[in-house]
């Protein structure tokens, strides 16, 4: 990082301490399926205090297994402290504004997530265009002293406007990728494909009637209900019911399934539209040209999200703690990389389960 002026990172005045559940951590602890044994609370296991936490949603109910109440210094870890500031975050605009969460949040240390109240676009009458964000916290020594921060990086979701079996009825969607479209808010913490909302299933092969897996939250699937057969070098190996998949909209699909249906013309305008859409470029005749001003832009999209953060937001009813809406401007003295920390996004298997979106 950088020394200058950081227009995406916010300040935010945590609580002095947490009020969490909280157990030894011993190496004979299997982390991982204690972690789905609490669901849906979080939790968290600290190499800096060799215990665990556990907080949020039912987390009382872990007393029942040996955790006990205890209050938690926001500095006794901070990584602890700068996670559960981002899932009490997440929480906040999930349940104050109906945000959707793109992945499950204890398979992340960032954050996405999609405003689908608030379509930005629809192109061609077949790709919906929404605002999204990724989020995570930062903490950062400054003056000596530690201090945290929401990092947030806009971008934009895309999503085709009709369900998997409509579009497949008009073109062949083989080797086209299919994502899990699971409910957000499904309550069978147990379902083996619990952790995979919202990521790549595999490359869809065809719709079929054959035996698939069962939903038991949506109660659909089973013997006899349409499902989606995937091809052979997928992530699961059994059908899925067609409910809860979708196809993925990326640049490459998208521009297929349109030149499928209208043309290559039509295909390559629609691309344009999405970037001018997002705000990569400026509407424009003969063409339209890249948006120079692409970084004010950007700042306008964060200030959209922030309006939302204004306020006390809770830490799952036991504190509150604010967001600045102002961001960085400056760092008296600068910084050194040694000063700064954040969560980069990959698994460390004793924090998260190790999905990702590759084949």
């Amino acid at each position: 990082m950088t020394h200058g002026i950081f227009l995406n990172l916010f300040e935010i005045d945590p609580p002095t301490e947490f009020q969490l559940m909280t157990f030894p951590w011993s190496a004979e602890i299997d982390v991982k399926q204690l972690r789905r044994d609490v669901l849906p609370a979080f939790l968290f296991a600290s190499d800096r205090t060799k215990h665990i936490y556990c907080y949020g949603q039912s987390s009382d109910k872990t007393v029942e297994i040996g955790f006990h109440s205890d209050t938690v210094g926001v500095y006794d870890d901070p990584r602890l402290t700068g996670r559960i500031l981002l899932d009490a975050i997440t929480n906040h605009l999930i349940t104050q504004f109906q945000f959707d969460l793109q992945h499950r949040p204890h398979t992340a240390k960032i954050h996405e997530v999609t405003d689908y109240q608030s379509r930005l676009a629809q192109i061609e009458k077949r790709i919906d265009v929404y605002p999204s964000y990724k989020i995570q916290t930062v903490f950062l020594k400054v003056a000596g002293e530690l201090r945290f921060f929401l990092l947030v990086r806009p971008r934009a979701r895309y999503r085709f406007s009709h369900k998997l079996a409509k579009i497949q009825e008009a073109v062949d969607l083989a080797g086209r990728y299919v994502r899990l479209n699971c409910p957000s808010d499904c309550t069978v913490y147990k379902c083996e494909l619990y952790d995979y909302r919202h990521q790549l299933a595999g490359p869809f092969a065809k719709l079929t009637t054959d035996q698939s897996f069962r939903c038991e939250y949506l109660d659909v699937g089973g013997a006899n209900s349409q499902s989606v057969k995937l091809a052979e070098d997928s992530r699961f190996g059994f059908n899925m019911p067609l409910e809860i998949c979708e196809l993925e909209a990326s640049v490459a699909t998208i521009s297929a399934i349109i030149t499928a249906r209208l043309g290559a013309a039509t295909a390559s305008k629609a691309i344009v539209d999405l970037r001018v859409a997002t705000g990569d470029l400026l509407r424009s005749s003969p063409r339209s040209v890249i948006n120079t001003q692409v970084g004010q832009t950007r700042h306008q999209e964060i200030a959209t999200l922030l309006a939302k953060l204004t306020g006390d937001i809770s830490v799952f009813g036991k504190g509150t703690f604010h967001v600045s809406s102002d961001p960085i401007q400056g760092i008296e003295g600068g910084l050194a990389p040694e000063d700064t920390y954040f969560e980069e996004d990959v698994p460390d298997g004793s924090e998260v389960d190790e999905h990702d979106d590759s084949f």
